[in-house]
């Protein structure tokens, strides 16, 4: 919690952005300390549950934090964007948001909470199924017909964009959604051959997939200047491909999300 203070500036916690993400990975690794030390969850029981309602407060009784602070019971999904933007609320990482419910439900377990573990059970149950719809259209009736990618990277309260905060590569639009990788995340393969034809829009972007051609020989290896020219080459491609995505969002948005607000 101290490194994430320090870090205030970049993560934009202060304006409560992204604290599902954040403090789920707490939730998640003080459950799993909690299931196999019995005397961490009787020291740290109830700091991990006080991390946990301050983005999933799930007791109405407890006025410290608001009820089920980052979660849109009508939407059925979380919200990443905290106090919001002139572009309206927005969330990415559908895979961590998920997590977070999980984290819930696996530390109301291990502190013998039940209100805890139904809270977690019911964000898990709702959010994976609205990540299912709204990020990967799985029944083939939520995109448009203008809509011409297999997924979406971001999804705004305006309108949704094929991309992420930093990069337009599918790889990483896709990976964003797989995150951390872990059994909780099996909510992605419910429909094997679904998940199957989803890949396959994926993989052939960041793998050689053609068997006809022979692969490349090995490149020596290069010197450290070299090297390091190429890392910037390559920063320098990634800021470019950034600066371009963040032109489509606003675009996207009718000009309403400001670059302060997108970066």
């Amino acid at each position: 919690m101290e490194g994430a203070g320090r870090h205030e500036a970049q993560l934009w916690l202060g304006k409560f952005n992204d604290h599902h993400f954040h403090y789920g990975y707490f939730t998640f690794a003080s459950a799993l300390l909690a299931m196999h030390d019995p005397a961490f969850a009787a020291d740290y029981g109830g700091m991990a549950t006080l991390v946990a309602k301050e983005y999933a407060n799930w007791d109405r009784k407890d006025v410290r934090f608001p009820f089920l602070r980052t979660f849109d019971i009508w939407q059925g999904h979380s919200w990443a964007g905290g106090t919001s933007s002139p572009g309206g609320e927005n969330q990415e990482s559908s895979s961590e948001a998920v997590q977070s419910w999980a984290g819930l439900i696996y530390l109301g377990q291990a502190l013998n909470d039940p209100e805890m573990t139904a809270a977690g059970v019911m964000g898990y149950a709702t959010e994976s199924e609205a990540t299912m719809n709204y990020w990967f259209n799985v029944g083939g009736d939520v995109f448009p017909p203008a809509w011409k990618h297999p997924i979406t990277g971001m999804v705004w309260s305006a309108g949704k964009v094929y991309g992420t905060y930093f990069t337009g590569d599918p790889a990483w639009i896709y990976g964003i959604q797989w995150l951390p990788a872990s059994p909780m995340l099996s909510y992605l393969v419910r429909d094997p051959a679904f998940a199957k034809n989803r890949s396959k829009t994926c993989v052939p972007i960041t793998m050689h997939t053609n068997r006809r051609t022979p692969p490349r020989r090995p490149r020596p290896e290069r010197n450290r200047t070299r090297r390091r020219r190429h890392r910037s080459r390559l920063l320098a491609r990634r800021w470019k491909r950034h600066d371009r995505l963040c032109a489509d969002v606003r675009s996207e948005l009718g000009g309403r999300a400001t670059r302060h607000a997108l970066e």
